[in-house]
């Protein structure tokens, strides 16, 4: 859970949400860490040194981690991802402020357990917060086995700590799109951790979709940067302005709450965007109809290429040579979401 400080104190839906946030500033502004059951590092009060324009290596990274004194030996290593920071390094160096924001926090990462108190007002697992960027929250925390729910969670934070955000949303923002932000961390969680899906499900399900649409580069590209270039020229050239309009509406809002009619309305955008590059009706795509469905069989990979092997199992109608009609089980084996990339290079595009 990502809690940040934007327009969302005005719905009466994240009165939870706001709650938290401000007793997370409220540590800030005070020393008042008993709240949250550890030391708080406030954004604020970590010495700075002048940002190095040099990119940040796969070596710099385990050193800025292994050199927390506030982690044991095991959370140590289990923060320092290799696989997740080999992928994830080159979109980082894209970016002063990511490197910079990196360098920052990693040095001083820490597992904090927060008390029950506060879990029963913002009602979640865990947290993390833009102004306490070095601590990942995560309630009656106990370990890191993987049999452990609550290192699911760890995970889940961190991958938090790795997306781009800023750390104070204004009002009248246009440039951050936080319906990205909860869905892929949980993502990331579960192909680089093995963490179970538990939570945003049909955000996930949504973000799938616009992955196989548009492949996905563009979603990768603003999650760890906070470019959206990328994710524009492939969506904005294939609407027309009224409904790409709606479309930033939609990515604007995040996944509290109820969302169905956002989420409905993203399913008929991406009807039009897929029919406007493919050149053809969206259920006739297997995969995007699988996911659509909500098939479990679906396994497919979007961040960690390495796992490999994926398909997805329909049952089909099979005939015997004694004209006996049954539903057999058919694996369909499927390319990895970099085909979707080269696909769209093809494309055409609305002028």
């Amino acid at each position: 859970m990502m809690v940040y400080i934007s327009n969302f104190f005005k719905k009466k839906r994240n009165l939870k949400l706001a709650i938290g946030a401000l007793v997370m500033a409220n540590v800030i502004s005070a020393n008042v860490p008993s709240f949250l059951g550890g030391h708080a590092e406030p954004l604020n009060s970590i010495e700075f040194e002048t940002p190095s324009t040099s990119d940040i290596t796969l070596e710099e990274m385990k050193n800025l981690i292994y050199s927390s004194d506030k982690l044991t030996e095991e959370e140590k290593a289990f923060i320092y991802n290799e696989d997740l920071f080999t992928d994830i390094l080159p979109y980082i160096n894209q970016s002063e402020y990511m490197k910079f924001t990196y360098r920052s926090k990693f040095s001083h990462m820490d597992i904090v357990n927060y008390n029950n108190f506060i879990a029963n007002i913002i009602n979640a697992d865990g947290l993390y917060h833009t102004w306490t960027p070095s601590n990942l929250y995560v309630n009656n925390y106990s370990g890191l086995a993987s049999e452990d729910p609550t290192a699911s969670t760890a995970a889940h934070e961190e991958v938090h700590a790795l997306q781009y955000m800023p750390v104070v949303i204004e009002e009248e923002t246009d440039k951050y799109y936080s319906f990205f932000t909860e869905p892929t961390a949980e993502m990331i969680a579960h192909e680089y951790w093995g963490a179970p899906i538990k939570e945003y499900k049909e955000e996930i399900r949504l973000i799938r979709i616009l992955m196989e649409i548009i492949g996905a580069e563009p979603i990768k590209q603003y999650i760890f940067t906070g470019d959206f270039s990328m994710i524009e020229e492939r969506v904005r050239h294939n609407l027309d302005e009224e409904e790409y309009a709606e479309f930033l509406e939609c990515v604007k809002e995040d996944v509290s709450g109820n969302n169905n009619l956002r989420n409905a309305r993203l399913l008929d955008i991406y009807q039009s965007l897929y029919k406007n590059i493919y050149g053809q009706n969206m259920r006739e795509d297997e995969v995007i109809t699988v996911i659509k469905d909500n098939n479990n069989s679906l396994q497919r990979y979007y961040f960690n290429s390495r796992l490999g092997d994926e398909h997805f199992i329909l049952g089909e109608y099979v005939t015997d040579e004694n004209g006996k009609i049954t539903i057999v089980p058919i694996r369909h084996d499927i390319e990895p979401i970099a085909s979707r990339e080269n696909m769209f290079m093809h494309t055409n595009k609305i002028n």
